[in-house]
């Protein structure tokens, strides 16, 4: 899900293209290839490029079998 204030999908891996759309904040995007700094990513039936490092990925989705040890955290 794309995070912060630089959520815009772009027509090609760089800032510098045009802007497809704004991306809303937690809503989902598939990955199809990394390029540079940027993913080319579908998202709202739209395929462009976001920047990678504004981004989270939900780890389980990935890697389901990681198990998560947080024995330390503060409940």
């Amino acid at each position: 899900a794309a995070v912060n204030s630089r959520r815009k999908l772009y027509s090609s891996a760089s800032t510098t293209s045009s802007v497809i759309t704004n991306m809303q904040v937690g809503k989902p995007f598939t990955i199809l290839e990394e390029t540079g700094a940027f993913w080319k990513v579908i998202y709202n039936n739209n395929v462009g490029y976001v920047e990678h490092a504004y981004c989270m990925i939900n780890l389980p989705d990935y890697i389901p079998s990681m198990v998560y040890d947080i024995t330390k955290s503060i409940v």
